[in-house]
């Protein structure tokens, strides 16, 4: 475990990770300001957040993919944190789809928001719910 933790990719990926939780949670806070009806630089804000998030995450599950072969000797294998970045990225780019559709029901969006939102706390808490190769206990 001790050679897992000291590789360079611990200063890459979890950083990734982080930081695309936060701009998707940029993306809902601006998407609360949104305003389906009217043109506003929440439109513009709303978009950037979500492109952000969505590749920010997307880095996270390659270069976890690539410490992995480094780490355990292959690029997956269905640990419970990686199934569930897996669905946060899924809900991620739902989110984004619908984003970028724009329905005429805001309720689509936020909802849509929520659930992402929803699977970064479930990708988060994955490593003290279940046992895997990202537990920490």
């Amino acid at each position: 475990m001790a050679h897992d933790i000291n590789s360079v990719m611990l200063f890459i990926h979890p950083p990734l990770c982080i930081v695309g939780y936060g701009f998707l949670l940029a993306a809902f806070l601006a998407n609360i300001a949104y305003k389906p009806d009217k043109k506003t630089e929440w439109d513009n804000r709303l978009r950037a957040a979500i492109v952000i998030a969505w590749l920010l995450m997307l880095g996270g599950i390659f270069t976890g993919a690539i410490w992995a072969q480094m780490a355990w000797g292959s690029y997956w294998s269905w640990d419970p944190k990686e199934t569930a970045s897996l669905v946060l990225f899924i809900f991620m780019s739902i989110y984004g789809a619908i984003i970028f559709a724009k329905p005429k029901w805001k309720w689509v969006q936020l909802g849509a928001g929520v659930a992402a939102l929803v699977s970064v706390v479930l990708t988060i808490s994955m490593n003290w719910l279940i046992s895997g190769l990202h537990s920490y206990v």
